[in-house]
This record gives structure tokens, C-alpha cells and sequence, in this order.
């Protein structure tokens, strides 16, 4: 067509003059050869010349299929058996679309690559682990990536940062450290299961809670180690294809020359050794510098266990933003009370632990000060958004070195002050010996306490409420008691808590409204008109659930609804103004 109606040349009628235009086609397809050849090495930082036998073979096939598709099929209108020479062009056709779905499969994984370099070069700080264990996770279509970072030197911790379900999480690295290097050993890119990885690749997968995991080594220096892996491929093919393998070592590569910049391996262990959240140190940084800290006979000290009150509450009700902001503010404020010596932590949720160091001029007296100091800093109003609120903390302390040596020691006896504080709302509580005593008192009790509420061992008494004119019974309370098999009667200032941290305070209230309605029922049958009093916590009037329950309790037993009191706490709605009026004007309707 070009030859003859654009060109005005005649068709060729030998072998020479066909030569020139399958010359020219040629000759085009070797400068696209060249140039996408050049683009995939400079891409890829390294020479393969099995690059050009690959490229090469499909624009030299496109070229000769072309070409001699159109001879023959031209040739074909003044000789008919001269369609036959179609058959080598079709066949060189199939070959073509064979290799050309190599190449635009070699080309997708470039535009991947180049995504996943991008991404990381844009990144700074620890977020670039973060960032590319996301994109790892897209680009492999997998549920869950991971990095395993392990140092020869002691004093650099090791890290085993996991994204599994759109979540980060910080695993227990040497619980798996053993496993995830025994899959990568055998090839560059290695894929293990349950049935053949060996007792380490088993003891992985199951706490990764993974079926399918692909692993490779990264960072493999003198002082350093590292693992990246990809667990169990979603959608309809559950297994890692072949160009899934070789796209996963080209991306390892890739964060493995990132991961190998001394600048970044700093921020990584700094990472480590921080809370993602807050910035302070974590829970490993402390325990070091607390053995450091027991180490040195001359140093003496205080350790404060910290546990911030109705956190949930302002997490459930107000949203995991403000809850976080809440959490970030908590930390300032704990930095800005302490001294400049003093190490603070996050352990983890609303937990928080101080190391204090004290002067040889520092007195009990100066602190207990320091302490109320703190708790009163913790406690003070809080306004985020405009939405004023307070919190309340339990701190438990204990005194080292006289009430401990060793780190986990003093640690257990400040969790062990600090629960007593929670349980007497006392604010401050300082570890004795004698805590430890009512220790397994206290778990029996914890871990009986769903039981008791569950099958009914909990009861209720209902405590007359008396006119001091007339004398006469103007109402009764409804007050929840527990009488363990074993430890006698359990008083409410104890269980209550435990169900508070249990999370089953929603089940105690409608366990006692439910009794005091039907008590109520039952006293109107015999002639006594008394309304039941019932109390409700912070939490209850978070609930938006519970008026239309009441409402199904009383319709249930025949009771009209001024049968039931419920009293409440001046500070029920310091959490989430809006929600809690709306539920009580419910519960006045």
C-alpha cells in the first residue's frame, strides 16, 4: 500500500526489491530494540545481555512476520499457491505473541520497580520501612510483608516490623529471627509452607498466622542481617508465580540499597528503640537503661508505672484520633514534669513507665512531692477541639535498689502498686512487700470475675432509702455483691474494677437494672410501691443502646418506667458531652 498508492513505486517483482523495504523494516526495529534496551539497563543499574536476545527476538519476529505476511498475501492475487508462504508468518506470529507478552511483562515490572524506588526515595525518617513494606504488600498482592532487621552488636536491638491487614506491627524478633532466615537459605527467593519448611518455617507460619510465605535476605553485612518477606498472595491464585519470584528479588534489591544508607540504618535502630507515636523511649530502651541504671551501686531511684483511667473511654467515644492526640499530650506533659535525668516510656496503649533518678539531698518528702506533682500535671483538663475533658491516673511506685535488683523485679512490684492504686482509687500507691502477698488473691479473683457475672454467682441487695421526717421507706438501692467460693465476700471496691478491666461493666449494669425491674415487679404485686435505684458509670453513658433496653425491661415485666431511679456521677459526662446528654434525655422520655 505505502509502495504503490503513497509512494507511486511499483510492487516489487524481485528478491532484491523486496529486500528493501524488509530493510527498512528492520532497520526500525533495531533502533526500538536499542532504544528500549538502554531505558530497562539503565532502570535495572545493571548489563544483562540476555536482554538483547530477548527484545531482539520479538522486533525481529514482528519485522519478518510483517514483511512476509504481506509478500505472500500480495503475491498471492496473481499466483493463489503462493498463500502457502503465509504459514511461516503465522507461525512466526505465535512466537511473537509469546515473546511479546515476556516483554510487556518485563515492562510491567519495570513500571513497578520505578513506583516502588519512587516511593522510597520520597520517604524519610522511619516511615520509609512503613512506606515500602505498603507498596510491597500492592505490588505482590499479598495479605501481609515484613522486614527483619538482626545487628552482631548487642547493644543494637533487633526489629521485626510486620503490615498485616493494613496494620503495622512490631514482632517479638527473636521468636522469629530463626525461622525466617531458614526459608531464605536455600535460593535467593524461597517459598515455604507448613509442610515443607521445616520445623523453623512452621513455627513462623503460625505466628505470622500465614500459609504461604515468601522470604529473601537483604542487608547481608559484616554486622548486619536482614529478611523480607510476603505471606499468602490474595485473590483466585493463592500461589507466587514466576515472574512473581523475580519481581520480588528485584524489589528486595531495591530496599536492600536503600536499607544499606548509614543514615537510614540510624533511623531504623532509632526506630526500634522509640515509640512510633509519642517518641518516647519503648519498653526494650527502658529496661536497658534500668539495668544500667542497677548496675551502678552508687545510683539510686524511683520507677513509676503509669496507667491513664477511662482511656477506652474517650478512644470509643471520641475516635482513635483524638485518643492518640490524648496519648501525645499525656507524653508532653510527663516530659516537661520530670527532670532532665529522668527517662520516660510508652509500653504500649495507655501505659506509660518513669525512670527517676534521685539526688543524694533528695528526701521521701521531696518525692512524694514530685509525685502528687506529676499526678496533678496528668489529671489537669485537657482541651482538644474545643472538647474539654479530664482523666484520672493510677501510679504505682517502688524503690530501688532497696525493694529490687534486677529490672523484671522492680518492674512486676511497680505493676503490682500500680493495680493497688487503680482498685483504691488512690492516685498514688508505693510498693510494699505485703502487696505481693494479695497478688494471687487478685488474679483469682480477675479471672473468676467473667465467670461469677456469667453464671449468675454475682446477686444483688437492695439497700432501703429512709425518710429521716416520717420514717418511711421512701425507695431502695439496687447494689450489686459477690461471695467467692473461696474468698468470702468480695467487696464491690474490688470487683468492679476487675469487670472494668474485663470491659464487662456494660453486662454488670444491665445484670443489676434487669434484677432491680423485676424486683420492682415483684414488690408492686405485693403492695409495696417503691421505686429501685440503679447507679450508672461513665461508661454506660457512652452506651446509645441502653434507654431502649431499660425501655424492653420495664414492657417485660409490666413496670412503669418511674419504678426505676438511675443515679449517676457528677463526672459521667467529662468524656463525650453530646453522647451522654443524649442518652439521658432518652432516659428522662
Amino acid at each position: 500500500f505505502i509502495l504503490r498508492h503513497l509512494l507511486g513505486m511499483a510492487m516489487p517483482t524481485s528478491l532484491l526489491e523486496w529486500m528493501v523495504p524488509l530493510v527498512a523494516v528492520l532497520a526500525a526495529e533495531l533502533l526500538s530494540l536499542v532504544s528500549v534496551s538502554l531505558v530497562i539497563m539503565v532502570v535495572d543499574v545493571r548489563f544483562r545481555p540476555s536482554l538483547f536476545a530477548d527484545v531482539g527476538q520479538s522486533q525481529i519476529l514482528a519485522a519478518l512476520a510483517g514483511t512476509f505476511t504481506v509478500t505472500a498475501l500480495s503475491a498471492s492475487v496473481g499466483n493463489p499457491a503462493m498463500i502457502l508462504f503465509a504459514i511461516v508468518p503465522v507461525i512466526g506470529v505465535g512466537a511473537l505473541m509469546q515473546s511479546g507478552g515476556q516483554l510487556a511483562q518485563r515492562h510491567k515490572d519495570l513500571q513497578q520497580l520505578h513506583g516502588f524506588t519512587r516511593a522510597l526515595t520520597n520517604e524519610r525518617g522511619p516511615r520509609t520501612v512503613d512506606t515500602g513494606l505498603a507498596e510491597l504488600v500492592q505490588m505482590m498482592r499479598s495479605r501481609s510483608a515484613g522486614l527483619l532487621i538482626m545487628s552482631n552488636d548487642p547493644e543494637i536491638p533487633s526489629t521485626l516490623r510486620v503490615l498485616v491487614d493494613d496494620t503495622f506491627h512490631d514482632l517479638d524478633p527473636d521468636a522469629h529471627s530463626t525461622g525466617l532466615i531458614a526459608i531464605s537459605n536455600d535460593r535467593s527467593v524461597t517459598e515455604g509452607n507448613a509442610d515443607e519448611a521445616g520445623r523453623p518455617g512452621r513455627e513462623v507460619l503460625q505466628g505470622l498466622e500465614a500459609s504461604k510465605l515468601l522470604a529473601i535476605k537483604v542487608l547481608t553485612e559484616v554486622d548486619r542481617i536482614g529478611v523480607l518477606f510476603v505471606a499468602d498472595r490474595l485473590g483466585m491464585r493463592s500461589e507466587f508465580a514466576t515472574e512473581e519470584f523475580r519481581l520480588f528479588g528485584s524489589l528486595a534489591n531495591t530496599l536492600s540499597a536503600r536499607l544499606s544508607n548509614d543514615h537510614l540504618v540510624a533511623e531504623l535502630e532509632t526506630q526500634a528503640q522509640h515509640d512510633a507515636l509519642t517518641g518516647l523511649s519503648n519498653r526494650l530502651t527502658f529496661e536497658v537503661a534500668l539495668t544500667a541504671s542497677l548496675s551502678n551501686p552508687d545510683h539510686r531511684g524511683v520507677v513509676l508505672m503509669i496507667d491513664l483511667d477511662r482511656f477506652k473511654e474517650i478512644n470509643d467515644s471520641l475516635g482513635h484520633d483524638m485518643g492518640d492526640r490524648l496519648l501525645i499530650e499525656v507524653a508532653h506533659r510527663l516530659r516537661t514534669a520530670g527532670r532532665s535525668t529522668d527517662l520516660v516510656a510508652r509500653f504500649g496503649g495507655d501505659e506509660f513507665a518513669m525512670l527517676l533518678s534521685l539526688r543524694a539531698t533528695d528526701t521521701d518528702a521531696d518525692v512524694d512531692r514530685r509525685l502528687q506533682e506529676l499526678h496533678e500535671s496528668i489529671c489537669a483538663k485537657f482541651n482538644l477541639d474545643g472538647i474539654t475533658f479530664e482523666i484520672g491516673a493510677s501510679l504505682g511506685v517502688v524503690k530501688w535498689p532497696e525493694l529490687g535488683h534486677d529490672s523484671a523485679t522492680i518492674l512486676r512490684h511497680a505493676d503490682t502498686a500500680m493495680y493497688e492504686a487503680k482498685r483504691q482509687q488512690a492516685g498514688v500507691v508505693w510498693y510494699e512487700p505485703e502487696l505481693d502477698a494479695d497478688a494471687p488473691r487478685r488474679l483469682d479473683l480477675y479471672l473468676s470475675a467473667r465467670a461469677a457475672l456469667e453464671s449468675g454467682d454475682l446477686f444483688v441487695h437492695y439497700q432501703p432509702k429512709i425518710s429521716t421526717v416520717t420514717g418511711a421507706i421512701t425507695g431502695a438501692e439496687a447494689l450489686a455483691r459477690w461471695t467467692h467460693d473461696v474468698h468470702g465476700d468480695v467487696p464491690p471496691s474490688e470487683f468492679v474494677p476487675l469487670l472494668a478491666q474485663a470491659g464487662l461493666i456494660g453486662h454488670l449494669t444491665r445484670f443489676v437494672i434487669e434484677h432491680g425491674i423485676s424486683t420492682a415487679a415483684t414488690f408492686r404485686e405485693a403492695g409495696i410501691d417503691v421505686p429501685i435505684a440503679v447507679n450508672l458509670t461513665p461508661r454506660d453513658l457512652l452506651d446509645p443502646e441502653l434507654p431502649d433496653d431499660i425501655a424492653g425491661m420495664l414492657a417485660d415485666n409490666g413496670v412503669p418506667p418511674g419504678a426505676l431511679h438511675v443515679e449517676i456521677t457528677e463526672d459521667a459526662m467529662v468524656v463525650d458531652f453530646d453522647t451522654s446528654v443524649s442518652v439521658l434525655s432518652r432516659l428522662r422520655d
